[in-house]
């Protein structure tokens, strides 16, 4: 339910996909299995996906095509109404095939040239969410989010799970690791406790930075090299 690219930058580190971009050799910025261990197709349309069948979600719980099913019907959901609701309809079909627990196909409608961005879509848990009407999703996700007791309910299968969202001050937002993420993926995050802090003027940013209160700030500010503090 993203539209905002900031969103997407704290949103990204809690789901995955099947397949992500990969930027060092020998992908060069294309894409490889994440979630996936293989995927295939001889006409770019139906591809046979093999699960990683070691990927679990963040509170322990091991991923499986249930999980990649589930997504892709609710994605393209009109009562969820994403904001790229019209792109996704127009490519992807619900029908997926469940061939085993860690084995499936997705049948996309028609020849795209973005048809790997599709096989990425980010994975989320049936058992948390198939009980709630899509129509009903992103109220539900605002609650659990602010509530302490319940916001590590927004997890995935990435790197990082959400431990705190609070609207106080500049829009707060703590990344707890996922201490599951490299039973599977072989990397453990570097940090064990992410933090991001909106501010909505450049001036207060360079001043938190200034001061120590955030290590780094965000080139979206449009910063040029003569603004940043002397003492950074």
């Amino acid at each position: 339910m993203t539209e905002s690219v900031y969103d997407k930058q704290w949103i990204h580190q809690i789901y995955t996909g099947l397949i992500e971009r990969y930027p060092a050799h020998p992908y060069n910025n294309s894409y490889r299995p994440k979630i996936a261990t293989s995927y295939s197709s001889t006409d770019g349309l139906t591809y046979d996906v093999q699960l990683n069948p070691n990927v679990r979600f963040a509170d322990g719980t091991y991923l499986n095509a249930s999980d990649v099913e589930y997504t892709y019907k609710l994605i393209i959901n009109p009562a969820l109404e994403p904001p790229d609701y019209g792109l996704y309809y127009q490519y992807i079909d619900a029908n997926t095939d469940i061939i085993s627990e860690f084995e499936l196909t997705l049948t996309f409608l028609q020849d795209y040239v973005f048809q790997d961005s599709n096989i990425a879509i980010p994975i989320i848990p049936k058992y948390i969410w198939e009980n709630i009407l899509p129509e009903d999703q992103e109220s539900q996700a605002i609650t659990w989010a602010t509530d302490d007791s319940l916001d590590s309910n927004i997890m995935g299968a990435g790197p990082y799970y959400l431990y705190n969202y609070s609207f106080d001050t500049n829009y707060f937002i703590h990344l707890k690791r996922n201490d599951y993420f490299d039973d599977w993926s072989g990397v453990t995050s570097y940090f064990e406790d992410i933090y991001f802090e909106f501010y909505g003027f450049s001036l207060a940013a360079l001043n938190a930075l200034d001061s120590g209160i955030v290590d780094m700030v965000d080139a979206h500010f449009n910063f040029d090299i003569d603004d940043i503090p002397g003492t950074v």
